[in-house]
């Protein structure tokens, strides 16, 4: 089993770089994107690292904004990328620059093996989701200048949103029907794919159905949320999906933000039998770091 790990980071270079250190092995090649507006001397560590080594590329970098449609498109450049290669690999596994392995190498291929051609992402359908992530799914949103924008307008307003609303309905539909006749899911944006279906997806974006799904959801807030899940459940990959992105993540109610996992979590992180963990900020708990490694390399 060889493992093409699609890694999207923009701080924090000594935490990569054991991220890294921890995955490399058996073969697994990597591709990155580093954020064109990352922390201050990110890119230059990283390059200076990585660039010379065989088994790894950079994909096309561009800003990453929260909330937009930058996110996926930098997933979509690490495909390109990795598609373009001249790389092995069985699967493809999306992560962040803030996750980390809970389970050695060998766990991590024979759960992937297990599968036996499964995709795995966590999915859920339209009528699974809350009012409010439907509403970032089926309204329409756009950016300018930093400000982000959508119609209709949800909650109560002022005059202003009461007439940018009146404006935009004489001109939009209230609600938007995805295009190709798919249905919309919505799930995490982290997943383990075949090469077939990474493949899949870098060829089927370069049809026309596909640069209608793409222009859909460059109006899409948290995009990211939506794009793979509404892809390849409409797909005939959809037949034999995992609902599981095998990550462990505590969620923050107050922000609806993972929390940064330590080693308060440590019991519970290697109880939950998933691969990653998200997310770790090596400078407010760094003992986790040398846990989870003792635990891997034991």
């Amino acid at each position: 089993m060889k493992i093409a790990y699609l890694i999207i980071a923009h701080h924090k270079y000594p935490q990569l770089a054991r991220l890294v250190n921890q995955l490399n092995r058996g073969g697994n090649v990597f591709v990155f994107h580093f954020s064109s507006n990352c922390q201050p001397d990110f890119f230059e560590q990283a390059h200076a690292a990585y660039d010379s080594q065989p088994n790894m590329r950079f994909a096309p970098r561009l800003p990453i904004y929260w909330g937009d449609f930058s996110m996926v498109q930098a997933s979509l450049n690490c495909i390109r990328t990795l598609v373009e290669s001249d790389f092995d690999y069985d699967y493809a596994v999306l992560l962040s620059g803030q996750d980390y392995p809970l389970q050695p190498h060998p766990v991590i291929c024979d759960t992937l093996a297990a599968g036996e051609g499964a995709q795995f992402f966590e999915y859920r359908d339209r009528e699974h989701m809350a009012a409010d992530t439907r509403h970032r799914l089926y309204s329409h949103h756009l950016w300018r200048r930093g400000r982000h924008l959508w119609f209709p307008h949800q909650g109560e307003g002022g005059w202003q949103t009461r007439l940018f609303d009146g404006i935009l309905s004489l001109l939009l539909p209230r609600v938007r029907t995805l295009p190709n006749g798919f249905s919309g899911y919505k799930g995490s944006f982290w997943w383990q794919l075949t090469r077939d279906c990474v493949e899949f997806i870098e060829s089927y974006l370069r049809t026309a159905e596909g640069k209608k799904l793409l222009r859909y959801f460059h109006f899409t807030y948290h995009a990211a949320e939506y794009f793979y899940q509404t892809l390849l459940m409409n797909s005939p990959f959809a037949a034999h999906v995992v609902n599981s992105d095998n990550h462990f993540a505590l969620w923050r109610e107050d922000s609806g933000h993972p929390k940064d996992l330590g080693m308060e979590d440590l019991p519970a992180m290697l109880a939950s039998g998933a691969l990653y963990g998200r997310k770790f900020d090596i400078d407010k708990d760094p003992a986790v770091f040398d846990a989870l490694d003792a635990h891997l390399d034991g």
